[in-house]
C-alpha cells in the first residue's frame, strides 16, 4: 500500500468553498438566524468558523467512507486531513487537504489507461479547456509539465517530485476520473464535474440537516441581549427610524402639498437625521470603548435613550 497527498485544488472531487456558495453563512444559517430574531433572541457576531470548517471536514470524510471513486484502479481510501482557506477569495476558494491510500500497482494501472493513444484527445481537450491560460483567465497550473504524463509517472515512481508530488499524483487521479470515472445518475456535466457536483450536493444536504447555528454562535435570550448588547440593538432602532423618516418625507413630497411646506418638512427631517447620527456615534463609542463594563454602558445608554425619547420619541417607536 502507498499513501499520496493531494488537495481538492488539484483533484476537484468535492467543492467546500464557503464564500458566496451553498456552504456560506447566509446559505447555511441565514434562515436559522432570522428565526432566532423572530423569536426575540439575539445572535452574537462570534461565529466559530474554525469549528464549522472542522464539521465540513468530518462530514466530507463520512461521505468518502461510502464513496470510493477509482476503486477498480486500487484506490482504497480518501481522507480529508484539514481544510484550507485563502487570505483573499479573488481567485480561489476553500479546499480540502487529502490523503489517498492506493494499492502498490496503482501507478501501473493508471499509466496503462492514461497513456493509451485512444484517450489522448479526451485528456488533451480537458486540460486545455480547464487549465490553459486564455483571455480572462490566468492559469496557475504549469501545463508544460502536467501534460508530460510519462515524465509525471517517472517522477512518482522515483519519488523525485519533491514539493510537486501533490500536483503530480493529483493530476493522475483527476485524469483517471476524466477518462474512466464513475457515472452518476442525474449528473451529466462530464465525469469529473458530475462526480464533484454529486459529492458536493451530498455534503450540503448532510450539513443542512445536522448543523445548528447554536453550535457555532452564541444566541442570547432577549433580556440577556438587551443587557449586554443594548447599544447595538438601539442602533438598529435609530437606523429604522431614519429610514422611516426618509420614506415619510418622500410620501409627503408625492402628496401634492405646497413646495414651501415640503421644504420646511425637509429641513425638520434633516435636523432629526443629524441628531440621530450624533446619537448613533455616542452609542457606538460607548459600546465599543466600554464593552467590558456593561453597567457603565447601561448608564450611558439610559441617559441617551431618555434624551432620544424626549426629542424624537414618535420617530423611534
Amino acid at each position: 500500500m502507498r499513501t499520496y497527498e493531494t488537495s481538492t485544488q488539484i483533484t476537484p472531487i468535492i467543492d467546500v468553498g464557503t464564500y458566496e456558495s451553498q456552504l456560506s453563512y447566509d446559505s447555511m444559517f441565514g434562515d436559522q438566524e432570522r428565526e432566532e430574531h423572530d423569536e426575540g433572541r439575539f445572535v452574537c457576531e462570534n461565529f466559530n468558523w474554525s469549528k464549522y470548517k472542522r464539521t465540513i471536514v468530518d462530514t466530507a470524510n463520512k461521505i468518502f467512507r461510502c464513496e470510493r471513486p477509482l476503486e477498480k484502479y486500487g484506490v482504497k481510501s480518501i481522507v480529508a486531513t484539514s481544510m484550507g482557506s485563502p487570505q483573499y477569495y479573488n481567485y480561489i476558494t476553500d479546499w480540502l487537504e487529502l490523503k489517498v491510500e492506493v494499492e502498490d500497482d496503482f501507478l501501473d494501472r493508471a499509466e496503462k489507461v492514461l497513456l493509451d493513444p485512444k484517450n489522448e484527445k479526451k485528456i488533451d481537450k480537458f486540460m486545455k479547456d480547464r487549465y490553459e491560460t486564455k483571455d480572462g483567465f490566468i492559469s496557475q497550473m504549469p501545463a508544460e509539465r502536467v501534460w508530460e504524463l510519462p515524465k509525471v509517472f517517472k517522477m512518482l515512481r522515483e519519488d523525485d517530485c519533491g514539493i510537486d508530488d501533490m500536483r503530480a499524483f493529483g493530476t493522475v487521479f483527476m485524469l483517471l476520473m476524466v477518462v474512466d470515472g464513475p457515472n452518476v445518475d442525474g449528473y451529466d456535466d462530464g465525469k469529473v464535474d458530475a462526480y464533484s457536483s454529486y459529492l458536493t450536493d451530498r455534503l450540503v444536504s448532510e450539513l443542512m440537516e445536522t448543523c445548528r447555528l447554536s453550535d457555532y454562535a452564541t444566541i442570547l435570550e432577549k433580556e440577556e441581549a438587551e443587557r449586554l448588547y443594548g447599544g447595538y440593538l438601539f442602533l438598529d432602532k435609530i437606523g429604522a427610524a431614519e429610514k422611516q423618516l426618509k420614506e415619510q418625507l418622500e410620501r409627503y413630497k408625492a402628496s401634492g402639498v405646497p413646495e414651501d411646506a415640503v421644504a420646511r418638512t425637509a429641513r425638520d427631517v434633516s435636523r432629526l437625521l443629524e441628531k440621530m447620527a450624533e446619537y448613533r456615534k455616542k452609542i457606538y463609542d460607548a459600546v465599543e470603548w466600554h464593552h467590558d463594563s456593561p453597567e457603565h454602558v447601561k448608564d450611558i445608554l439610559e441617559d441617551l435613550i431618555a434624551k432620544w425619547r424626549g426629542e424624537f420619541g414618535k420617530c423611534g417607536r
